[in-house]
């Protein structure tokens, strides 16, 4: 029950961790760098602190699809590269140890004709 609640607590605080990382990839333009260092601090303190409470990013580029960890929203012909080989990520998925906290959402690989 306690690893429940953890992990739903977790789950909570993910969409933060996603506006962190649009935030940084953002172009932090003239004068604002000092703004986008602190972002970057926060950022990786976000992280460390669901690390330490047992949460792993499922890596997903260049990986085949896998529909029990991964949410297909787009299928793209893609020359050069396999069927069903996810070629990008619009969210990234995390799991606690074998169980799925959230699906990443993939950009998949049609074959091409």
């Amino acid at each position: 029950m306690i690893a429940r609640a953890s992990e739903d607590a977790v789950r909570d605080i993910l969409p933060i961790v996603d506006d962190l990382e649009r935030a940084l990839a953002a172009d932090p333009g003239d004068g604002a760098g000092s703004f986008h260092q602190g972002v970057q601090m926060i950022y990786r303190q976000m992280l460390d602190i669901l690390a330490r409470r047992g949460l792993e990013p499922i890596e997903a580029i260049g990986h085949d699809f896998d529909p029990n960890i991964h949410e297909a929203v787009a299928y793209e012909p893609a020359a050069g590269r396999r069927e069903g080989e996810i070629i990008g990520e619009l969210r990234k998925g995390y799991r606690i140890g074998d169980r799925l906290v959230r699906p990443s959402m993939v950009r998949v690989a049609q074959e091409v004709h």
